[in-house]
C-alpha cells in the first residue's frame, strides 16, 4: 500500500531521521506528522510512505520525500505518483486543496489536531473523497458526536518518540512552562500566579520555552506579573526562547512542568505528554483534550483559575515525594497510552479500513459530561437517533454563529 502525508512548514533545515530525538523546534502539529510518518516506514513493512512537502530543506533517507509548492500540486503528484491513500492536515491546506482533491479517484483521511473551522467543517464532510477523519483523542471526537461528521470519523491518540526519561536532579527547584507565548496557550496564567509562587518558595525559578513573547496586545498587560517596578523581568523568571531537542537540559533540573493552563485550543496537548514522558509532574487546565493526556492526582494535577495553579505547582515544589511518585506515574501513563509502539498499529488498522472503504465503530466515551457542554451535545444526539433525523449539531451552530459574526464584522469595518 502506497501512503503519503502532506506536511506545509517554513524552510527550516530539517532532518526527518533526527525525529526520534524529540521535537527540533517546530510546530507540535508539523512534528507529529513527521514522527507518524517516519514511525509507519519504520515499522510497517507492507507500506511505503511518501512525504510530500513545501520545505525545500527537509531532508531524510528514512523515507522517500518530494517537494510541491502547494497543496493542490501536491494532489496531483500523489495521483501521478498513484498513491493510495492521502493524510492532510486541515490547517496545511486551502480551498484549492479541496477542489482539487475533489476532481481524483484518490482517497484521503483527515487528521484533525484542532477544532474545525467553518469553511474547513464544510469542505470535509462534503467530500467524497475524504473517507475517514481521525481526531487526536477522546475529548475531540466527543466534540462532534452530535454531527454528521461522526459517521466517518474516529480518533488515534497522539503519540510521542521512545526516549529515556531524564535523571532529575534531587534538588530541583525550577518549573518549566512549554509553549507559544500566545494568548490562547496560557502563559498569562502562570505568569499571574509567579509571584505568590515565589512568596511561598523563594528558591523557585521558572524557565520559559517558547517563542512570540508579547505580540499579542492581550498579553502586553501581564508582564507586569514577572517584571519589577523598573519593568526588569525578575531574577526567577528566564525566557529561553523557541527550545528544540536541546530541552532536555531543562527537564533534568525541572521540579514542575506547566502546560497550558487555561486549556484553549487544546484537543491534546504535546507538551503535557512530553513533561510526563520525563518523569514530571503536570499542572494544566481541567478540561479539553488534557482530559486524555493527563490523569489527574496520579500523574499531575488538573486546575482552573490562577489561584489553584499557584496552590499547586508550590504542592509539587514543597513535597519531593509526592512529585517523585507523579513523576513515575507520568512514565507508566505515557507507556500506556501514547508510545509509538501502540499507536502506529491504529494507523494500521485505519489505512486498511480506508482501502476496503469500511464503516468505523462508534467510539463516544460516556465520561465528563461538564466539560466542553458534553450534555447538551449527548442530549441533542440521542434525540436525533430517537427521531432518525439529521438536524444541526452543537457545534455546527457554534461555528456558523461565529462564522457570519466575523463576516457581518468585517462589512462593517470596511
Amino acid at each position: 500500500m502506497k501512503v503519503c502525508f502532506w506536511i506545509k512548514c517554513t524552510n527550516k533545515p530539517l532532518n526527518i531521521d533526527q525525529v526520534e530525538k524529540g521535537n527540533p523546534g517546530i510546530g507540535g502539529t508539523e512534528y507529529l506528522i513527521l514522527l507518524v510518518a517516519y514511525e509507519i516506514q519504520k515499522r510497517l513493512e507492507d507500506i511505503q510512505v511518501t512525504l510530500y512537502t513545501n520545505n525545500k530543506n527537509l531532508e531524510g533517507a528514512s523515507l522517500v520525500i518530494k517537494y510541491t509548492e502547494k497543496a493542490d500540486s501536491m494532489v496531483i503528484a500523489a495521483v501521478n505518483d498513484e498513491q493510495d491513500i492521502l493524510v492532510f492536515t486541515q490547517g496545511n491546506v486551502d480551498d484549492q486543496f479541496y477542489d482539487t482533491i475533489n476532481k481524483t479517484n484518490l482517497k484521503a483521511i483527515a487528521w484533525v489536531h484542532n477544532y474545525l473551522t467553518y469553511n474547513d467543517y464544510n469542505k470535509i464532510v462534503k467530500s467524497m473523497n475524504i473517507k475517514k477523519v481521525v481526531f487526536v483523542g477522546q475529548q475531540l471526537y466527543d466534540h462532534y458526536i452530535d454531527d454528521k461528521i461522526i459517521e466517518k470519523s474516529l480518533y488515534i491518540f497522539n503519540c510521542v518518540p521512545e526516549l529515556e526519561p531524564c535523571k532529575r536532579e534531587n534538588d530541583a527547584n525550577s518549573v518549566v512552562f512549554c509553549g507559544g507565548l500566545i494568548h490562547q496557550k496560557g502563559f498569562w496564567l502562570l505568569a499571574k500566579s509567579w509571584k505568590k509562587i515565589v512568596h511561598s518558595c523563594p528558591d523557585a525559578h521558572l524557565y520559559v520555552l517558547g517563542g512570540g513573547l508579547y505580540k499579542d496586545v492581550n498579553e502586553e498587560k501581564y508582564i507586569k506579573y514577572v517584571t519589577d517596578n523598573q519593568g526588569k523581568v525578575l531574577d526567577s523568571v528566564s525566557f529561553e526562547g523557541l527550545i528544540g531537542a536541546d530541552r532536555k537540559k531543562y527537564y533534568e533540573q525541572c521540579a514542575v512542568g506547566v502546560a497550558n493552563p487555561t486549556g484553549k485550543t487544546e484537543t491534546f496537548c504535546l507538551s503535557a505528554v512530553e513533561f510526563e514522558q520525563q518523569g514530571i509532574p503536570v499542572v494544566t487546565y481541567n478540561g479539553y483534550g488534557l482530559l486524555d493526556t493527563v490523569k489527574e492526582g496520579l500523574s499531575g494535577y488538573r486546575i482552573r483559575g490562577w489561584r489553584k495553579l499557584s496552590q499547586k505547582v508550590i504542592e509539587l515544589l514543597k513535597n519531593g515525594e509526592k512529585n517523585k511518585i507523579m513523576g513515575e506515574n507520568g512514565i507508566k501513563y505515557v507507556k500506556e497510552h501514547f508510545t509509538v509502539e501502540l499507536i502506529v498499529p491504529e494507523w494500521d488498522k485505519l489505512f486498511k479500513i480506508v482501502n476496503k472503504n469500511d464503516v468505523v465503530q462508534n467510539m463516544f466515551s460516556y465520561k465528563n459530561y461538564w466539560d466542553d457542554f458534553k450534555w447538551l451535545r449527548y442530549i441533542n444526539w440521542k434525540f436525533q437517533q430517537a427521531l432518525h433525523l439529521r438536524w444541526c449539531s452543537i457545534q455546527y451552530f457554534q461555528i456558523s454563529v461565529k462564522y457570519f459574526l466575523k463576516k457581518v464584522l468585517n462589512n462593517i469595518m470596511r
